[in-house]
């Protein structure tokens, strides 16, 4: 009877065992029990002393109606009473045996025993991991179409939730993967911070990042953060350091393409007036075997094609190439275009229109330009990152020196000699 009971609530959670081994440890104390300890009582066995009270609350509170002990045990206290099912007492953390009787060489046995046991003792479980994974990855997308400050507090429950994790106790290989994730979580809101033009948040999310990644002796991490790093860089116009932290980013072997960070450094290279550097980066994407990017790959780290082609005509604007940079840019518009409404990368339009005003505005186009640029000065500037409207403020100074006829472009003149920054 008490399995059959016991597994409908569960089931009506949609709980496996070991969620509620945790809940069960969260509230009496870490290692109350062991986390496969509920499926012995799924096969029969009677908690021991005050975890069916403990239970029966647990139940209570997330079914959010009364549930008693006797509604999950009828008969708890005969099945209590049977050696045969009673599950076995766990070894207490403080004292693991009764070693009166022992030897000394026994005794100390019984330590590593209970060195052993600890050890073992996890709060984590691959689903938690899959958790983290999947909400990690879920806000990555969504930054593509929403602004930084809607997504940074669900970056900080992420982060905090990877915190509350750290502070109880894991397999030594667990733990790691959350010292990564904790890394993963700390750049992203290092790199939301820089777009909302926090810089001080921005610095400060990046070096706990950092160190959270060295802690973790991940590649994959380092290399995550060091891409989030450069990015920042980029945006507060310290454009050799950002060249110097994508270069770093690549030493650290991943799965992941080096398509970011090769355009990153490119970008800040040609920005940084070393044309050489930034042209070999450029080449180095440009031989890197064309995939898109997988559904479980992180869009920030991992950029869609329509977004590594906005960068790249990017790079070759600052360079001064805009034949080359249009029909990047112009790529990346029917990438944009061609891709899903859920799955666009609003920037991508926003900073290729940019980036193409400025390439007319070279090639001595100005109703091209000025028309390109029209569509950027309908957008509200408080919604655009700190790299938009530092990209904004050049496509405007460009446009304004080649405007040459007042008659069909001056109302747009007159209002870029007023916002003009």
């Amino acid at each position: 009877m008490s399995t059959t009971r016991l597994r409908v609530f569960l089931d009506r959670l949609g709980w496996p065992p070991e969620r509620l081994a945790r809940e069960i440890n969260r509230r009496c104390g870490e290692g109350t029990i062991s986390p496969k300890a509920p499926y012995h009582w799924l096969k029969g066995a009677y908690p021991r002393r005050q975890i069916p009270c403990a239970v029966a609350e647990i139940l209570s509170e997330h079914l959010r109606e009364r549930i008693d002990v006797s509604v999950i045990w009828p008969d708890g206290l005969a099945e209590a009473a049977a050696p045969s099912v009673a599950e076995p007492e766990p070894v207490p953390q403080s004292v693991a045996y009764d070693t009166s009787d022992y030897t000394p060489v026994v005794r100390d046995s019984c330590g590593s025993l209970t060195m052993a046991r600890e050890v073992a003792a996890t709060n984590t479980d691959e689903s938690t991991f899959q958790q983290l994974d999947l909400e990690l990855l879920a806000i990555g997308q969504s930054y593509a179409h929403v602004p930084p400050v809607s997504l940074m507090h669900r970056a900080t429950l992420l982060r905090d939730r990877v915190a509350e994790l750290l502070r109880g106790q894991q397999r030594p290989n667990q733990r790691v993967r959350l010292l990564a994730m904790a890394a993963q979580s700390c750049a992203v809101m290092g790199w939301m911070a820089s777009d909302l033009d926090e810089r001080k948040a921005a610095q400060n999310h990046l070096t706990a990042a950092w160190d959270l990644a060295d802690l973790s002796g991940q590649a994959g991490a380092r290399r995550w953060v060091r891409t989030a790093q450069s990015r920042v860089a980029y945006a507060m116009g310290h454009m050799v350091e950002s060249a110097e932290m994508a270069a770093d980013g690549l030493t650290h072997p991943s799965e992941n393409s080096d398509a970011m960070l090769l355009l990153q450094r490119a970008m800040a290279l040609a920005a940084a007036k070393m044309p050489g550097e930034a042209e070999r980066a450029l080449a180095a994407w440009r031989s890197l075997r064309p995939v898109a990017p997988g559904p479980a790959a992180h869009p920030m780290t991992e950029p869609p094609p329509d977004v590594q082609a906005c960068m790249a005509g990017t790079a070759l604007v600052l360079l001064g190439q805009a034949s080359d940079a249009l029909d990047e840019l112009n790529r990346a518009l029917e990438l944009f275009d061609a891709s899903p409404p859920g799955k666009r990368f609003l920037s991508v339009e926003m900073l290729a229109h940019i980036q193409l005003a400025r390439c007319h505005a070279a090639l001595g186009h100005p109703d091209l330009a000025a028309a390109v640029l029209a569509r950027v000065l309908e957008r509200d500037e408080d919604e655009l990152t700190v790299i938009q409207r530092t990209a904004l403020a050049d496509a405007r100074a460009e446009v304004s020196r080649v405007i040459r006829a007042p008659r069909q472009t001056g109302a747009l003149a007159g209002r870029m000699a007023g916002t003009a920054t």
